[in-house]
């Protein structure tokens, strides 16, 4: 995957924005995490041509023995 490349991904808002049950939309890569923990790309509304961006997180991304240590444990919590 290269930045400027065309894609189909499924955007998240779809519901919201009145393009229910349109599934895959075509879009366009427009950055990529230099670690490819994720990607963005920009989707073009059908219903008023505006456009906005959503990340998408890369297919291999999660490691089998992958322990996230970014947020705080709370007492007596996992």
């Amino acid at each position: 995957m290269n930045v400027n490349e065309v894609r189909r991904e499924t955007p998240s808002f779809d519901s919201t924005a009145g393009m229910e049950g349109l599934g895959p939309m075509e879009c366009r890569v427009v950055y990529i995490h230099p670690l490819r923990r994720f990607y963005v790309v920009e989707f073009r509304s059908t219903v008023t041509g505006e456009t906005w961006r959503e990340c998408f997180y890369f297919r291999d991304r999660a490691a089998p023995k992958y322990s996230d240590t970014s947020a705080p444990r709370l007492p007596g919590r996992p």
